[in-house]
């Protein structure tokens, strides 16, 4: 006999009650009488999605609750279909907030998130219920969360200066060094440019994507023999954030 197939799982929390019949006696009069079907734990937890996947930028506060848009159900009735939940597989960075009314599941913020530390939690929700001597395994739930770039890196040049020997009357538009900075941000966020102080941009060019530095003119010793140069590397995101390095060209000495 199975309580959850005799009574619609809209009336599991009401008293199963199915009416029978029997012959009594002699004279054959039909009786007709009341079964109260009491409840086994013999259903365990489901939910009806397997898995949700959740966006969230790296910036959020601590503290904020993200709404989980599904519950676990539990076809048995009264403490056998009482649910409880936890989470496993955040490292202390999420918990669970559980408000009996609804219930509402929600997924709480407990640490600050860096998406270049880490841009992907796999999150398992698990259901159990309050029975007892329950032998069904309790249903996960997989939460993906997917943390969302912001631009909180400013491009990081490989080196801090760079220093180097040209020969006088060098041909122009002849490369001269490269210089390479990289952005841990994605996107936009991580999309670098280069630029030139403004001041020696008339001597100077710098290829805004490659990097590549060349001089327009050709350089001449006895007018200067030292060129510092500031180089730029602006990222693309809003606000753009920079740095800069610094460039030192001297000319060559020969014996």
């Amino acid at each position: 006999m199975d309580r959850e197939h005799l009574c619609s799982e809209e009336t599991k929390d009401d008293e199963c009650i199915i009416l029978q019949s029997v012959i009594v006696g002699p004279s054959r009069e039909l009786e007709k009488f009341s079964v109260i079907i009491e409840d086994i734990n013999d259903n365990a937890p489901y939910f009806e999605n397997s898995k949700i996947s959740l966006d969230i930028s790296e910036d959020v506060p601590e503290g904020t609750s993200l709404m989980l848009d599904d519950q676990a159900r539990d076809r048995d009735s009264g403490s056998n279909g009482q649910l409880k939940y936890k989470l496993k597989g955040s490292g202390g960075v999420f918990t669970l907030k559980v408000e009996e009314e609804g219930p509402l599941i929600m997924l709480v913020v407990q640490k600050a998130l860096d998406r270049e530390t880490l841009d992907l939690y796999q999150l398992q929700l698990v259901a159990t219920d309050c029975g007892e001597q329950s032998v069904i395994a309790p249903p996960q739930r997989e939460i993906r969360v997917m943390v969302e770039d912001v631009n909180d890196n400013a491009p990081h040049f490989s080196q801090t200066g760079y220093q180097l020997e040209v020969e006088e009357n060098n041909e122009p538009a002849l490369t001269l060094l490269q210089v390479s900075a990289t952005d841990a941000d994605s996107g936009l966020n991580g999309r670098v440019t280069y630029r030139l102080d403004k001041r020696t941009s008339a001597i100077f060019k710098v290829d805004s994507v490659t990097g590549q530095l060349s001089a327009l003119v050709p350089l001449d010793r006895e007018q200067k023999s030292v060129h510092q140069l500031t180089v730029f590397a602006r990222d693309s995101g809003v606000p753009p954030l920079e740095s800069q390095a610094s460039v030192i060209i001297r000319h060559r000495l020969w014996a």
